[in-house]
C-alpha cells in the first residue's frame, strides 16, 4: 500500500475517534491493526529511549508497583483467611518479580486482577483490627494474644506456629496445619461459643440479672490429638514441679505438719507418671 493510501486509510481510522461508531464500519480492520501496531511500536521506542516516561507506560498499561501497593504491609496477609493469604503471596511474589525485570513497572491489568481484591480486603480487616484494637476491650484482647502466645511458644515446643484470629470478646489461637483454614475453623469455634453464651444468658440472664463481664476469653485450638497432650502434659509438669518447690520452702511447719502436704504431691506424682507425663523437674 502506497503512502498516499495509507493516509487515507489513517484518516478513517481516525474519523472513528472522532466521529463516533456511525463511521467504523467504512475502516478496513487490518488498517486498525497497522495503525495499533505503529502505535505500540512507537510506545516501545520511547521507553526504550526513556523506560520511565509516564505516558508511554500509562498507554503501554504499566503502573508503579509501589505507588499501587500504597501503605500495604505483608503483615496485612495475615488478616485474610489462609486461602486468601497465600493467594495474595503468589500474586505479590509475581509482581515483583516482574518488576524487578521490569524498572519497577508491572502489569496495571495484572496488578488488578490478581492482587487489588485481596489487598483492598486486606486493607478493609486491618482498618477493622485497629480500630478494635483502641477499645478497653480490644486492648486487652491485644495483650492476651501476646501473653497466650509467648505461653503457647514456651509450653507446647514444636508447635509455634499460631494465627489470632479476633471476634470479641474471643481471641483465637489456631495451630496453623494443612488439615484446615485456620481463619474457618477459628469462625467455626466462635459460633459454636457465641451460641453458648447466647443460650445461657437467653435462660439465666434475664432471670437472674447476670451481666457477662468485658473481658477476653481465651481459646487455643490445636491442630491434633498429640499436640493438645504434649502442651497439657508440660503445663501438669510445670505445676507439678511448683508443687515440689514449695513443699521444699523452707518454714516454720513441723514435719507432722508437711506430711498430708507430701502425701498429696506423691500422690499428684504416681498419678502422672501413671499417665505417661514426666515428674522430672529442671531449670527454666
Amino acid at each position: 500500500m502506497g503512502c498516499d493510501e495509507f493516509r487515507r486509510k489513517s484518516g478513517q481510522a481516525l474519523l472513528v475517534s472522532v466521529g463516533g461508531a456511525e463511521v467504523e464500519d467504512q475502516v478496513p480492520a487490518f488498517v486498525v491493526a497497522e495503525l495499533v501496531e505503529a502505535g505500540l511500536d512507537a510506545v516501545d521506542d520511547v521507553l526504550g529511549e526513556n523506560p520511565n516516561h509516564a505516558e508511554a507506560r500509562a498507554r503501554h498499561g504499566d503502573v508503579r508497583l509501589e505507588q499501587v501497593l500504597g501503605d500495604f504491609d505483608d503483615r496485612d496477609g495475615r488478616l485474610l483467611s489462609s486461602k486468601d493469604d497465600k493467594a495474595l503471596q503468589a500474586a505479590l511474589e509475581h509482581l515483583n518479580t516482574a518488576a524487578e525485570k521490569n524498572r519497577g513497572w508491572v502489569s496495571k491489568a495484572e496488578f488488578d486482577a490478581q492482587a487489588a481484591p485481596l489487598i483492598k480486603k486486606a486493607g478493609e480487616k486491618r482498618q477493622a483490627t485497629e480500630a478494635y484494637f483502641a477499645t478497653e476491650l480490644g486492648a486487652k484482647a491485644k495483650k492476651e494474644e501476646i501473653e497466650k502466645r509467648g505461653i503457647l511458644d514456651r509450653y507446647a515446643p514444636g508447635h509455634k506456629h499460631w494465627r489470632a484470629v479476633h471476634v470479641a470478646p474471643y481471641v483465637v489461637l489456631v495451630e496453623e496445619s494443612s488439615k484446615w483454614d485456620e481463619s474457618e475453623k477459628a469462625a467455626e469455634i466462635v459460633g459454636h461459643l457465641q451460641g453458648l453464651r447466647g443460650a445461657f444468658m437467653q435462660e439465666f440472664g434475664t432471670k437472674l440479672g447476670i451481666k457477662l463481664p468485658e473481658k477476653p476469653v481465651n481459646v487455643a485450638c490445636f491442630a491434633d490429638q498429640k499436640s493438645f497432650d504434649d502442651y497439657l502434659a508440660r503445663n501438669l509438669n510445670i505445676a507439678f514441679c511448683n508443687v515440689q518447690g514449695l513443699v521444699g520452702l523452707p518454714s516454720s511447719a513441723t514435719a507432722e505438719e508437711l506430711k498430708p502436704l507430701i502425701a498429696s504431691a506423691r500422690a499428684a506424682q504416681d498419678a502422672l507418671r501413671g499417665a505417661s507425663i514426666s515428674t522430672q523437674c529442671s531449670a527454666g
